[in-house]
């Protein structure tokens, strides 16, 4: 979890959308970003605990592809873009945490 805590805090997703300009040939599929904490030990395997954390992540992968190829990448772009968005949305990390949140309909802890 404190893995976690430090990572939301740092994560802005700017280097994606700079590999993005550097590299406009590369096709950028799938975003995939969980939409919900999980509860666990970074070394704890017990399938009843990790068990909510593999269906969070089959329920993620399914909304990631039934949103289409490139849909999250669009919308760091359209963030990037878009002053609006950057004034309501302190980063980009946490536009996506709300797009997967929307999408889910589940806060992420």
């Amino acid at each position: 979890m404190r893995k976690w805590k430090t990572w939301q805090y740092t994560w802005t997703g700017r280097d994606i959308v700079e590999n993005m300009k550097a590299y406009p040939k590369v096709n950028f599929s799938y975003f995939i970003h969980r939409s919900a904490g999980c509860n666990i030990d970074d070394l704890d395997f017990e399938g009843a605990d990790t068990w909510p954390c593999q269906m969070i992540g089959r329920k993620d992968g399914a909304n990631v592809i039934n949103q289409g190829e490139g849909f999250y990448f669009r919308k760091m772009q359209e963030y990037t873009d878009s002053v609006e968005l950057q004034t309501h949305y302190k980063t980009l990390g946490d536009y996506m945490d709300f797009l997967f949140q929307k999408e889910n309909n589940q806060e992420i802890l």
